[in-house]
């Protein structure tokens, strides 16, 4: 997978399941991996993403039965400008 979630395992001590992000990094051009609980944005399970490209925006949409199924939640990443250098916001909807 070149981008998006996957789970990397459940942590007993903390009691709770993490998440891995893999965020683009255009200065070094390469995938950064982020780590946050699952809890912070609440993903309902998907089993299909895709990706639509703006300007200024990308949008994740994340759907349970395929492109074609129900779409289940929508993240957009706003940038501060057109090269996506910086984010200026990511929102779950």
């Amino acid at each position: 997978m070149a981008w998006g979630q996957f789970q990397t395992g459940f942590d007993p001590v903390e009691e709770q399941q993490k998440v891995a992000t893999l965020v683009w990094d255009t200065s070094t051009l390469s995938w950064v991996k982020m780590t946050q609980p699952a809890s912070g944005f609440g993903l309902p399970s998907y089993d299909a993403i895709s990706l639509a490209r703006g300007t200024t925006t990308d949008t994740f949409t994340y759907y349970v039965g395929g492109l074609t199924g129900t779409l289940v939640a929508t993240v957009t990443i706003t940038y501060t400008d057109s090269t996506k250098a910086t984010m200026s916001s990511v929102v779950k909807t």
